[in-house]
């Protein structure tokens, strides 16, 4: 699914209504919705306020992930890389780089980012 098929089925019936108005991460400009407990309210610094379904939380960056359909499948290979399927929704942590794994397997990774260490 792309980015704007899942734009357009979390709006659902109301998407048609308002495409014209619907940027391209989903947030609704210049139209008044009703709170609602499926959509968010954002309120910026200069007042402008965009509405957007919950579900499309993390749409701007994918949730982290980068996709490996359409692609020519080569990633650099290093340790802590996380593998996912979207349709079979496999999920694989690759810890080690001399590991073998069949890319063709997943349409999705993302490097794991060790955390830092707290301050205090």
């Amino acid at each position: 699914m792309t980015k704007e098929e899942k734009i357009k089925e979390a709006w659902g019936d109301l998407y048609k209504k308002y495409e014209k108005f619907i940027d391209s991460d989903g947030g609704l400009f210049w139209v008044y919705l009703y709170d609602s407990d499926k959509i968010n309210i954002n309120l910026d610094l200069l007042g402008n306020v965009t509405y957007r379904p919950k579900s499309l939380q993390g749409i701007e960056d994918n949730n982290g992930w980068i996709s490996l359909l359409g692609e020519s499948n080569e990633i650099e290979w290093v340790k802590n890389l996380e593998l996912y399927n979207i349709k079979t929704k496999e999920h694989y942590f690759c810890t080690d780089e001399n590991e073998f794994i069949e890319i063709g397997r997943f349409t999705h990774y993302k490097p794991i980012v060790k955390s830092k260490p707290p301050i205090y």
